[in-house]
């Protein structure tokens, strides 16, 4: 099976931003993601800024009914009630992804960079596995100057350094 260390995934720009500000701490997804917890998850944050702008670590993973995924974690999803309905109409499961750390990258990889670095990039849909040693997983490492031991707590392969942490909230 492949790794699930690393991750990457797209997200609007709007979102980026409520990580930032600590409202947001929650990934919110239609279709269920398998990602262990301690899992990197990298958000591309989709154009018109189109770059690579955060990473997280993954605290777990729940599949549940859009209400119940409200129920349990509607505050830290950065959205209003209308919206987060308006996203989960139709479906009977979705998931959320709870982040335990939510650090800057500084700096960022913006699309055209990360294709001159890596040839023919293309962001993810819903998301990505970086298997380890791929050219993407090794650009995105050496962008934030290897060695991160606090993002990667209980896993051996801690190759990034701490970075500026956002204030996640409450957990």
């Amino acid at each position: 099976m492949a790794s699930r260390s690393d991750i990457l995934i797209s997200v609007l720009p709007r979102y980026i931003d409520e990580f930032r500000s600590g409202r947001k701490t929650v990934e919110l997804r239609r279709r269920p993601v398998r990602v262990d917890p301690h899992s990197r998850v990298w958000i591309y944050s989709k154009k018109p800024r189109g770059m690579v702008e955060l990473l997280c670590l993954v605290d777990s993973v729940h599949v549940h009914s859009p209400r119940k995924i409200w129920d349990r974690f509607g505050e830290q999803t950065g959205l209003e009630r209308r919206d987060f309905d308006l996203y989960f109409r139709g479906v009977k499961k979705g998931c959320a992804i709870v982040f335990s750390e939510i650090v800057s990258l500084d700096p960022v990889l913006p699309l055209d960079s990360i294709r001159v670095r890596v040839g023919s990039f293309l962001p993810p849909q819903f998301f990505r596995i970086l298997q380890a040693g791929s050219p993407e997983l090794r650009l995105f490492r050496s962008a934030v100057n290897l060695g991160l031991t606090d993002i990667s707590k209980n896993r051996s392969d801690s190759s990034l350094p701490p970075l500026r942490r956002e204030q996640a909230g409450a957990w």
